[in-house]
């Protein structure tokens, strides 16, 4: 049986499609690209923005057509079908606004000459399936939710009535198509409004659709793709509770469709959610997951370009372990050094603690994924850093290794809920008040190296790290 290579959405480019092929060890022989060993799954999203919309669509139908490639529909597909289809009423399923009709363009004036292919080419649309599972992983374009799925399990937008009801928004149909590929989304709070990528002013926003249950309700944390703007306040628990929630024991899935920044490296969303669209429709790189049997054990694949990095999260998460951290008698200790900007806590507890500590630091953790370029802090990597912080804490806790910190401490209720959060789950806290003289720690952080993070940024990320670490062991019983 051939293994898998994964590929994200790729809008129209084929060159980078090509490039991509070719690294992977594809070649073409009577007009179809094959692998000795492996085949494709093409996560959707081939049509529009790129410059060659007509040798993307080739190239996949080929593949697929020969047994070399399974293609799955993306919302623009769907999208595509919708708005040259005429409903009930006389209008098309999807409007002909000035929006939707730029979105469309590009697909628009390469296909001017050919209505008859491009008719062809809805047809092939409207086969397309909308999932894919096999024993160990899952792949849609852009939510599993198991609820959602079976509002469309075995149909596809052939059927006349199940086309015009994913149109619909108050079907059922019409609203697991929104959720599958489309993602899931909040209203704003009132009078709040979000510009997207595209600069259209949005009343929604679109959202995580894992781990739930046990990560942040923030609109922040909360928001896709990671980093983005969000306004201040919390998601309700009712809004929560609208919102797909798949579970970190389930099966790895693969989505495309967000449009993640590559400038951040390539890296899962979560342990088990892993998005392969990084931009390639415009100037980002097309990506490949060559599955292996799991997550950390598969490898990441870029068409050529320049500033990609890419990331293992399970190497990225080891760094920060090692045998010395392990409490072998008594109880597990959190050594927390405190201390004004600059007052010294690095340069000592690199001198006190080098060894026998998990580091929980999200300075340092920057550092290594920054990977020698400069950024702003926490710049592109907010969300990936904030994925290996909860997991070097969560995991640290829950094996009940010895851990290291750095605070400022000047907001002292924050700082005591922290002591209290660590000695509710059995650690000993030891504190290591730092001071020095103030032209010292001046003189210090006007020297600060761009790569030198200060406490003072670092602080609230190592804090809600530990303290949702804590909470997560205590609710696991």
């Amino acid at each position: 049986m051939k293994g898998w290579d994964i590929i994200g959405d790729i809008h129209g480019q084929a060159a980078k499609l090509e490039a991509l092929l070719a690294k992977l060890g594809y070649r073409e022989s009577c007009g179809v690209y094959r692998h000795p060993e492996r085949c494709v799954l093409f996560l959707g999203d081939y049509i529009d923005r790129g410059p060659d919309v007509r040798r993307v669509l080739r190239i996949v139908r080929a593949m697929v057509d020969a047994g070399e490639a399974v293609a799955l529909a993306g919302n623009h597909e769907v999208n595509a079908v919708h708005y040259h289809t005429t409903g009930s009423d006389g209008q098309p399923l999807r409007p002909h606004s000035e929006e939707k009709a730029a979105q469309h363009a590009a697909t628009l004036e390469q296909f001017a000459k050919c209505p008859e292919e491009w008719n062809q080419w809805l047809e092939w649309f409207a086969r397309l399936p909308l999932f894919f599972e096999t024993a160990d992983f899952r792949a849609i374009h852009a939510c599993w939710s198991d609820k959602h799925i079976e509002d469309v399990r075995d149909r596809d937008l052939t059927n006349t009535a199940f086309l015009h009801a994913a149109a619909d928004k108050h079907q059922p149909e019409g609203r697991a198509m929104e959720i599958l590929i489309k993602g899931p989304e909040l209203a704003l709070p009132s009078g709040v409004t979000l510009q997207d990528k595209n600069g259209v002013r949005r009343r929604n926003m679109r959202v995580r659709w894992w781990n739930l249950r046990e990560g942040p309700s923030s609109y922040s944390s909360l928001v896709m793709p990671p980093g983005s703007s969000a306004p201040d306040g919390n998601a309700s628990e009712e809004e929560l509770g609208e919102i797909p929630d798949y579970p970190p024991e389930a099966k790895p899935v693969f989505v495309g469709h967000y449009w993640l920044a590559h400038r951040s490296g390539i890296a899962p969303l979560a342990g088990n959610v892993v998005c392969l669209d990084y931009s390639a429709g415009t100037e980002g790189p097309l990506v490949a997951c060559r599955w292996n049997g799991s997550i950390s054990a598969s490898e990441f694949h870029t068409s050529p370009h320049e500033h990609v990095v890419i990331f293992d999260l399970g190497e990225e998460l080891d760094r920060y372990f090692d045998d010395s951290s392990r409490t072998l008698v008594g109880q597990p200790r959190i050594v927390i050094y405190l201390g004004g900007v600059a007052s010294g806590k690095s340069t000592l507890r690199r001198k006190w603690h080098p060894h026998g500590h998990v580091l929980v630091d999200a300075a340092e953790i920057f550092r290594s994924l920054s990977r020698g370029l400069y950024y702003d802090f926490p710049g592109p990597f907010a969300g990936l850093l904030d994925m290996i912080g909860i997991g070097v804490a969560r995991r640290a806790v829950a094996e009940r290794r010895h851990i290291v910190t750095e605070l400022i401490g000047a907001d002292y209720e924050a700082t005591k809920k922290l002591f209290d959060a660590m000695t509710s789950i059995g650690y000993s806290v030891e504190a290591k008040a730092i001071t020095c003289d103030v032209e010292t720690a001046m003189q210090r952080n006007f020297a600060r190296g761009d790569d030198n993070i200060s406490a003072y940024y670092a602080e609230p990320f190592q804090r809600s790290w530990l303290q949702g670490a804590a909470t997560a062991l205590l609710s696991s019983g």
